[in-house]
Formats: C-alpha cells, sequence, structure tokens
C-alpha cells in the first residue's frame, strides 16, 4: 500500500486490482478492476496521490497519472525485464528517478520516469545489469538503497556492491 498522506491510500493486489481510500482506510473504491493488466500487482509507490507507479508479476509495471493507468515496458540493451517486481521505490524529492526491484534479484533504474519515453538501466547489483542469483535472495528497495530479505544493504543508489560475498 502507498499512502500519500493520512486520508488517502492506495492498495493494490491479485488480478492486476487497484483501490483507493479517500477516508483513512475505512472503505476503498476499486479504480482498476484488472483491466489494464491481470497480473498480479505487489508493490506501488509515488510522490503524492496524483503520480504513481506499479509493479507486479511477469514484469507487470503501471503507471497511474491523475487517473489514468497506463502499462510501460522496462527495458534496455541487455533485454527486457520479465522477473516479478517486488519492489518500487521513488526517491523523496527526486521527481523522476525511480528503483524498481525483482523476486530475480535485478535492479532496474530511471531517471526519467515522468517522460513519455521512458530509460530504463538494469543496474543489478555489481552495477554492470548482472542478475544477483547467490542464495536465490529477495532484492528490497528503501529511499534508493538495496536490501536483501534479511536487511544487509547490497547497493547504494548508484547500484555499488557493498555486499561481503564479492
Amino acid at each position: 500500500a502507498y499512502a500519500p498522506n493520512s486520508q488517502t491510500i492506495f492498495a493494490v493486489g491479485n488480478t492486476g486490482r487497484i483501490w483507493r481510500s479517500t477516508d483513512g482506510g475505512i472503505s476503498f473504491t476499486l479504480i482498476d478492476d484488472g483491466v489494464t493488466t491481470t497480473n498480479n500487482l505487489n508493490a506501488i509507490d509515488g510522490q503524492d496521490d496524483t503520480l504513481l507507479y506499479i509493479g507486479g508479476n511477469s514484469g507487470t509495471f503501471l503507471r497511474y497519472v491523475n487517473g489514468t493507468i497506463s502499462r510501460l515496458t522496462i527495458s534496455d540493451t541487455l533485454g527486457t525485464l520479465s522477473s516479478n517486481i517486488n519492489t518500487v521505490r521513488t526517491p523523496p524529492f527526486r521527481g523522476s528517478e525511480i528503483y524498481v526491484g525483482t523476486a530475480g534479484g535485478e535492479i532496474w533504474n530511471s531517471k526519467n520516469v515522468n517522460k513519455t519515453v521512458v530509460t530504463w538501466k538494469n543496474k543489478g547489483i555489481d552495477g554492470k545489469g548482472a542478475v544477483c542469483n547467490y542464495y536465490s535472495k529477495t532484492i528490497t528497495i528503501f529511499d534508493a538503497y538495496a536490501n536483501d530479505e534479511q536487511g544487509e544493504v547490497l547497493a547504494t543508489s548508484a547500484a555499488e556492491a557493498v555486499n561481503p560475498w564479492w
């Protein structure tokens, strides 16, 4: 869930459903009933209640702008993201920057996600686009820091490896 203020809460879930509450979570209204995608949605983040980013299974990535939802493809010269997205983070005060973490251990970054044509870079863990497969760890990103499921910092916003296994 994502709460841009004390009254507005957005939540995502199975089969592409997206809900919004405007009364602090007392009630929710379905704003997308799997029309944009039928994939499960796993993560949501944004800058405010008018601009949100949503990640889901099979590389599903959605942008919500003032009530309009569109699907974006995450890809670079190395390939297209197809892993389940489990984390979406928009660093505070860096408007058009976003980080996406996957169940496959990938970290993707864009510094122009608000544009019509979005440029992505697969940061991997080593900063070279490599997938982190060691121990099949799940990557979680908190305020532009990548952490594994035990909370160990794996990479900074520049995706520099700080993991002792390398």
